[in-house]
């Protein structure tokens, strides 16, 4: 039985490549379209995106579970925010 995630991917990056932005508003519920579409576009967050969708219609697809997990991982605000080096803290001398 075909199981499918209970939230849909939402591509959350405000300004679209114009071909993604056709793919978003034409809606397909095709597996390969996505799967095309990912092949066609550059911007990995783009790329995931496609992917999502892939296997939001098909969450059975093993082989694109396994390209979506080698993508790198997406950075975040707060995981940059984690990685900045706090300075450490002098402590006073007792002279």
């Amino acid at each position: 039985m075909k199981t499918q995630p209970l939230n849909r991917p939402v591509f959350t990056t405000s300004n679209p490549s114009p071909f993604l932005g056709d793919r978003i508003r034409e809606d397909s519920n095709c597996e390969l379209d996505w799967l095309w579409s990912a092949g066609q576009v550059t911007a990995l967050e783009e790329i995931r995106y496609c992917m999502e969708r892939a296997l939001y219609i098909n969450p059975n697809n093993h082989e694109t579970q396994r390209a979506l997990r080698k993508l790198p991982v997406r950075r975040t605000a707060m995981s940059e925010a984690q990685q900045i080096e706090r300075p450490t803290r002098v402590q006073p001398s007792n002279r």
